[in-house]
């Protein structure tokens, strides 16, 4: 069965209570972050929408892992000059062919390749006081402690806001600043570092999904510690799937094989 598209859509179908508890988690984790606060719609003054995105989400044998609801902000209809700016859009993720280059690299070498997932990732992107983005309620289903009239004034970068990658880019670069990476000038998605006993340390970022590389066995799992200090995250440990590629490692031969699934 496919996926329902709107709440309309999850009212009609056997599994409904199962997409109305993800929907509740979905909340429940935006209320936990800060996400919005409640106001009454100012005058002369443009609002965009909320909307579910659903989808389930299946193990590798094909049965359910999780129902999966998604709450985004309707940005096409977002006003630039009022609610944006042209260059406060723009936010970099490593060339593919620069992931590869370096997955190659790091394999010939035997050095770490790991990955990591950060849950949420947009949230940790907070809006200026200055930006005032008012979103309604998604049709057909009621936020908790709203009040009749009210809608919401976003506080952090909700998925679909022009500018949420660029929020998430912004502190992703605070965080790897702090771990002592340093930013590339040519490929501002890749952060490295030199160690004092002449290794190194390579972070490349593609929005939430970070590969970190290092040529000291140990590294990468410190630099796990201090990211996670500052954010919530999934650990692929080794790499092995990342960017819709199945990635496989040899290494006694010191080879990488890249496939896009």
């Amino acid at each position: 069965m496919d996926d329902p598209l709107t709440i309309a859509d999850v009212n009609k179908r056997s599994d409904a209570d199962k997409w109305y508890t993800a929907m509740q988690t979905e909340v429940d984790s935006l209320m936990k972050h800060g996400t919005w606060e409640y106001v009454y719609p100012p005058s002369n003054t443009n609002i965009t929408g909320l909307r579910f995105v659903f989808r389930t989400k299946r193990r590798d044998d094909g049965t359910i892992d999780k129902f999966k609801a998604r709450l985004v902000i309707q940005g096409y209809t977002q006003v630039e000059g009022v609610d944006y700016y042209a260059d406060d859009t723009r936010a970099p993720v490593a060339r593919l062919s620069t992931i590869r280059a370096i997955l190659a690299y790091a394999a010939k070498q035997d050095w770490e390749i790991h990955q990591i997932d950060v849950k949420s990732a947009y949230l940790y992107g907070t809006l200026d006081d200055d930006e005032l983005i008012y979103a309604r309620p998604p049709a057909g289903y009621t936020l908790p402690g709203i009040k009749p009239g009210q809608i919401i004034r976003l506080r952090k970068a909700l998925y679909g806001l022009k500018q949420a990658g660029r929020r998430w880019y912004q502190v992703l670069c605070k965080i790897l600043a702090s771990a002592g990476l340093t930013r590339t000038n040519k490929e501002e998605a890749l952060f490295f570092r030199h160690h004092p006993d002449g290794h190194i340390t390579l972070t490349m970022s593609w929005v939430d999904d970070l590969f970190l590389i290092s040529s000291k066995p140990g590294n990468c799992a410190t630099l796990k510690k201090l990211i996670g200090e500052k954010v919530e995250f999934t650990d692929g440990g080794e790499v092995s799937w990342a960017l819709g590629m199945e990635i496989k490692r040899n290494r006694s031969t010191r080879t990488i094989a890249i496939r896009q699934l």
